[in-house]
C-alpha cells in the first residue's frame, strides 16, 4: 500500500512538472513573438522608438514634446481609416507602454484565441485608442498582462498608434466575477479598459476578471 502510495505521488509531481514546464515554454514562445512584433512595430514607427529611449512623446511631425507633455486630447480624435486597414491585415494596431514597470505590451485588432496567443486584443467593438468611447483590451494574466497586477490608481498608460501617442491615467482598478454581467457605460471622453482573469497566480481557468479603467490625460503645458 505504501509503495503504492509513495507511486502515485511520483505520478502526480511528475504531470506537475510537465505541466509547468510546458506552461514555461509557452511563456517563452510568447514572449519572443511578442519581442518580435515589437521590433517590426519599432523598425515601421521609429518616431516612437526614438522617444521612447528619450522619455519624450512625438507630435504629428515626429517633433518631440516634453515628457510632460501628451500629443492628443479626447477633442482631437484619431483616424479611423488606419484601424480599418489593420483588421484587415490583420496587422499589430499599436503599442501599450506601462512606464512604471517599463514594459511594452503589442496589440491587435479581434479577441480570438489566436490574437490573444500573441499578444493583447482590441474589441472591434469599441473604440480606438485616442477617440471618444471606451478602448477595450484583452490580455492573458500569465504573459502580456501579468504587468496588470502592479497597476494602480494614478499610474499613466502610454498608448503608441499609427496615429500617435496618447497618454492615459488610470482611475480605478477593480475586480468581477467571470459570470457577473459586466458592462461599460457610454463616454463622452476616450476611456481605456484593460481587462485579464484574475487572481494572477490562479491554476487553472481564473474565476474572475480584473479590469482597469484609465482615461485619457488633457494637454499639459
Amino acid at each position: 500500500m505504501r509503495k503504492k502510495s509513495t507511486f502515485a505521488v511520483w505520478v502526480i509531481l511528475c504531470v506537475s512538472a510537465a505541466g509547468w514546464g510546458y506552461a514555461g515554454l509557452q511563456i517563452l514562445k510568447g514572449s519572443q513573438a511578442e519581442q518580435a512584433v515589437l521590433r517590426e512595430w519599432d523598425r515601421r514607427h521609429p518616431v516612437f522608438q526614438d522617444a521612447f529611449l528619450a522619455g519624450a512623446s512625438p507630435d504629428r511631425q515626429g517633433n518631440l514634446l516634453p515628457q510632460s507633455g501628451v500629443f492628443e486630447t479626447a477633442a482631437v480624435p484619431a483616424s479611423s481609416s488606419l484601424a480599418a486597414e489593420a483588421r484587415q491585415k490583420e496587422a499589430v494596431l499599436g503599442v501599450l507602454h506601462f512606464p512604471k514597470t517599463d514594459r511594452r505590451v503589442p496589440f491587435f485588432a479581434g479577441i480570438g484565441a489566436d490574437i490573444l496567443n500573441k499578444g493583447a486584443g482590441l474589441d472591434p467593438h469599441g473604440a480606438l485608442p485616442g477617440e471618444p468611447g471606451n478602448s477595450v483590451i484583452s490580455g492573458h494574466r500569465d504573459t502580456v498582462f501579468r504587468v496588470l497586477n502592479q497597476t494602480e490608481p494614478g499610474d499613466e498608460i502610454q498608448v503608441e498608434t499609427g496615429s500617435g501617442m496618447y497618454t492615459y491615467t488610470v482611475e480605478t482598478v477593480e475586480v468581477v466575477r467571470e459570470t457577473a454581467a459586466y458592462s461599460f457605460p457610454e463616454e463622452e471622453f476616450s476611456v481605456l479598459r484593460l481587462i485579464t482573469c484574475y487572481p494572477f497566480y490562479f491554476v487553472g481557468p481564473a474565476p474572475e476578471r480584473f479590469i482597469v479603467t484609465a482615461r485619457l490625460s488633457p494637454r499639459r503645458n
